[in-house]
């Protein structure tokens, strides 16, 4: 059969348009096939608690031979030094081992409450509260405070009447009838925001960190340093009035009148440039603890975390470690 002039024309374009199949189209003629440019930002943004959670490990600078030659030597079972910033690890030491906090804990009990509560919301210190076992910042029954007042003692002068009395508030407000009561909701309240924030293993069972039987060496509050650093990292980003609330010394003022002076108990406040905030914890079964906010090295931020040191060993562990990072 003879070709026509219009055969011809169809059968070139029916040959075209197979071709057109084969030919790789350029994915910038459809940029909405294109992964928007926040999602790469929101990866390197993802927070610790997401990395924490299983999904992916902490890099581990012990892994890196460059870093194993000079590192500090501590006295504490467990360390952690973590820049919020960039997400690096520059220092760990049993990490993941599961240690009590003591007053640690007043981290989360600050959080807690102010995202429950205003901080300028009006808290009553009960009988019940000063009972709680230790006097620092002399409370007196049935003074009033601010909470962000009774943070300021809980982070400076690790206040437990300060940590009851924001409890016993908060829980009444949700229907508690006794301290107890009160007590216990609170201490749920802080492990529901811990499983939130991926902090897995740590344990709450009061908001003062004092541990249930000391004579027994049985513990109340526990948690790792990785967990920590969730917390820290958390509290640096959306509530650092919790950090700026520890100053080297303290005077406040209860609505009644009553002037309290409160210094801090963390030692390396008044002693070592570029510390900027922290806080401290012990007791004779959980050990030394201690959180550090340093400017380390400078124009960097670390956080650092000292589990089961002594005492005083938790302030040198803290100290080789700062020195440490700034070389």
């Amino acid at each position: 059969m003879a070709f026509t002039q219009k055969n011809i024309l169809v059968t070139c374009v029916l040959l075209l348009g197979s071709m057109m199949l084969f030919i790789p189209v350029s994915p910038h003629l459809f940029p909405s096939q294109q992964p928007p440019l926040y999602a790469t930002l929101l990866e390197s943004l993802r927070p610790l608690a997401e990395i924490s959670s299983g999904q992916e490990s902490l890099p581990s600078p012990l892994e890196d031979p460059e870093l194993v030659e000079g590192l500090p030597d501590l006295v504490a079972s467990a360390a952690l030094a973590y820049n919020p910033v960039t997400k690096h690890v520059s220092f760990q030491k049993n990490a993941d081992a599961v240690f009590g906090i003591a007053s640690i804990t007043k981290i989360m009990t600050a959080l807690v409450a102010l995202e429950h509560v205003g901080k300028d919301d009006i808290v009553r210190v009960s009988t019940d509260a000063i009972g709680t076992e230790g006097a620092e910042g002399d409370l007196m029954v049935e003074e009033h405070f601010t909470l962000q007042d009774l943070i300021a003692l809980m982070m400076t002068g690790s206040s437990n009447d300060a940590a009851a009395a924001l409890a016993e508030h908060i829980g009444s407000l949700y229907g508690a009838a006794s301290f107890k009561e009160s007590q216990d909701f609170f201490t749920g309240m802080m492990n529901e925001k811990a499983q939130v924030l991926g902090m897995h293993h740590t344990r709450y069972q009061n908001p003062t960190g004092l541990d249930r039987d000391e004579e027994a060496g049985i513990l109340s509050n526990s948690s790792t340093a990785r967990d920590l650093a969730i917390l820290i990292e958390y509290t640096l980003q959306y509530y650092p009035a919790i950090w700026e609330a520890n100053t080297q010394a303290l005077s406040l003022t209860s609505q009644e009148g009553f002037v309290h002076h409160v210094a801090t108990t963390h030692n390396l406040l008044e002693s070592m440039p570029g510390i900027i905030s922290g806080k401290t914890g012990f007791t004779d079964t959980a050990g030394g603890a201690l959180i550090t906010i340093a400017d380390v090295p400078l124009g960097e931020k670390h956080s650092i975390i000292i589990l089961g040191s002594t005492l005083p060993d938790r302030f040198s562990d803290t100290e080789r470690l700062v020195e440490w990072l700034r070389k």
